[in-house]
């Protein structure tokens, strides 16, 4: 079984998951998630506070339920807005080191097949996205706590001035919805160095054969 064959879209239907700490975090077996976590001084806190307090007003004039257009303003407005600050590459920008860069990446090939299904990923200078589908018996935050957490003490180990923390406690992550959802996701991680204005050897992308 490849992650290519054994894509399954979120169902509403389903039983699903819900929680969150700043950000929400949807589970539901057998999917498939987009995920992006980012060091810890890879935006600047007063750019974030700011966000929060337009976040909260923004939220509080507009009730839930949402309809797909709110959720989609309210997902560029916030959640857009920090993906193009991450492609700034502010912050120390530690993963630039190639040597960083394949702890992270080997971290990510280390279960594929056992734990997950891992799919196309770029590991930038100061952030990760990876789109994977997690095995059963396996969840979505254990797997992400194990990656973050190996990647930093070897970092940190072999690195000690890197920033400590390494990365930020919390990971933004996304169900995937379609397979059209899914072909976006993976031409997001494809053009994201592009974007980024970043030659091939200050990150590393990769895609499932």
């Amino acid at each position: 079984m490849s992650f290519r064959t054994s894509f399954k879209p979120y169902y509403p239907d389903a039983e699903t998951d819900k929680s969150r700490v700043f950000l929400p975090h949807w589970e539901q077996q057998g999917c498939t998630y987009f995920v992006t976590w980012r060091m810890a001084d890879s935006i600047p806190m007063e750019k974030l506070r700011a966000l929060q307090t337009e976040r909260a007003t923004w939220i509080a004039e507009h009730p839930k339920p949402w309809d797909d257009s709110t959720w989609k303003e309210f997902g560029q407005r916030f959640e857009g807005r920090v993906q193009d600050w991450l492609d700034q590459s502010e912050g120390s920008r530690f993963l630039v080191d190639t040597e960083a860069r394949r702890i992270v990446s080997d971290a990510l090939h280390f279960f594929d097949g056992q734990r997950y299904l891992l799919g196309d990923y770029v590991v930038m200078p100061n952030h990760v996205h990876v789109l994977f589908s997690p095995l059963p018996g396996h969840e979505l935050k254990k797997l992400l706590h194990s990656w973050k957490s190996f990647t930093s003490k070897e970092i940190l180990k072999d690195w000690p001035q890197a920033p400590n923390p390494f990365w930020l406690m919390e990971s933004f992550d996304h169900i995937v919805r379609s397979e059209s959802q899914l072909r976006h996701f993976q031409d997001y991680i494809r053009q994201n160095p592009v974007k980024a204005h970043l030659t091939p050897e200050s990150c590393t992308h990769w895609e499932p054969e």
